[in-house]
């Protein structure tokens, strides 16, 4: 079978340590979507669009566990980024989020504490929080001590970055192209394979992109061995998560297709069932808002894709993301405030993790930062550095919770 040939040749890949590998997997079923592409018309309903402004600086200040496995984030805004510095947020629970004691109050400072602080004081405070309850434990492990590496400016992607793909036909054919080759996309440069992709025409459906998805979880599931895996989950917002700037010592599975609900994610869920993944990052729901579902059917469907992931990787730590805000008319913000604040109770329920974005991308209207997003719903560069920046230190949290041992916060 050329999908048997073609995990073969991602596994060879991915134990090599990245070392090339040459091989002619013939991979039938890959040509077979690619040519059914052509004969499709199913178009996302995203494309990314380059969005000209000043970078975004969004060094991180701290995460504070709200309440179990809940989190909430604060970032510090840029002068001139249109984004204002965000004040100690109230969590979906109404339970206020508190700064770290005596907190640094500039990046500049987060950034010399951070690099002052030597490897043997971390590990006190760390071998002493092993001794404490969950949640005294995840205000140490996330005090500004342990983010050094994350106190700079995220200013625009870099060239690689936005040459990359820019419509969805793109960025398919970019991942079968990778898929032939024996390597994951994720870990290769954003303009890899350009020429074959950089002047497709043929729109792929909902089930070609179902299939490449699942082909790529197959690969990883034979082929990850001792590798750390993050999954991301959700629709457009996820899938063109630019997967670059994300930790690189680890593999990261895409799992997002555009315009994606949560029941369609509920029915695809079981394609990287067999995968071995530390950390898995959901988001999903404006989708449904959009296409008029009730508010009652996007929290249900996300309870039952909490309790699949929970079955299905006992052992990963699943991050379920608030809906971001939104500036369209037919999406209304109160509404999503409702719905992350049910979202936050379901995951304390299924004894997962709630991860509170959504304070992070509001302006002082309840709206989505302007300065964040290309359409008044989709990320442009600086919205996903914010979101990347977050999604690194979350990757560190659950390193060093993985590797001192320490139990994970809904065990206690």
């Amino acid at each position: 079978m050329s999908d048997l040939c073609l995990v073969a040749a991602m596994v060879a890949k991915m134990q090599a340590a990245e070392q090339p590998v040459s091989v002619d997997p013939e991979p039938t079923s890959l040509d077979q979507i690619s040519s059914q592409a052509k004969h499709n018309y199913y178009k996302p309903g995203f494309q990314p669009v380059a969005r000209q402004g000043s970078s975004y600086a969004a060094p991180i200040k701290g995460f504070t566990s709200v309440s179990g496995a809940e989190f909430s984030v604060q970032l510090m805004g840029n002068k001139g980024s249109g984004h204002p510095a965000v004040s100690p947020q109230v969590a979906a629970s109404g339970s206020p989020a508190k700064s770290p004691a005596n907190g640094p109050a500039t990046s500049k400072d987060c950034y010399d504490s951070g690099q002052a602080a030597s490897k043997v004081s971390s590990e006190k405070t760390l071998l002493a929080a092993r001794t404490s309850s969950a949640s005294e434990a995840l205000s140490k492990l996330t005090s500004p001590l342990y983010w050094s590496d994350s106190y700079r400016s995220y200013s625009k992607p870099q060239a690689s970055v936005s040459n990359g793909p820019r419509s969805g036909p793109q960025l398919y054919y970019q991942r079968i192209a990778a898929l032939k080759s024996g390597r994951l996309y994720t870990r290769l440069p954003a303009d890899s394979y350009r020429s074959q992709w950089a002047n497709v025409k043929a729109h792929p459906d909902y089930n070609q992109w179902k299939n490449l998805l699942a082909l790529e979880a197959r690969a990883v599931s034979k082929g990850q061995g001792s590798n750390r895996l993050s999954i991301v989950l959700g629709d457009s917002i996820s899938q063109w998560l630019p997967m670059q700037d994300l930790p690189n010592s680890q593999l990261w599975m895409n799992q997002g297709i555009s315009g994606d609900t949560t029941r369609g994610i509920l029915q695809r869920i079981s394609a990287f069932k067999d995968t071995r993944p530390n950390s898995i990052y959901v988001m999903a729901g404006v989708n449904d808002l959009k296409n008029g579902a009730t508010d009652w059917e996007v929290t249900s469907n996300l309870r039952k894709i909490m309790q699949q992931l929970r079955s299905h990787h006992p052992k990963a730590q699943i991050f379920v993301q608030s809906i971001l805000p939104t500036d369209t008319p037919n999406i209304g913000n109160e509404r999503i405030r409702s719905i992350n604040a049910k979202l936050a109770a379901i995951a304390r329920e299924e004894k997962v993790s709630y991860l509170n974005l959504h304070s992070q991308f509001v302006d002082f209207n309840g709206k989505l930062n302007a300065n964040l997003t290309t359409d008044g719903i989709h990320l442009n560069p600086e919205g996903y550095s914010v979101w990347q920046s977050i999604l690194r230190n979350m990757e560190y949290w659950v390193a060093l919770n993985r590797n001192l041992g320490y139990q994970t916060p809904w065990s206690s």
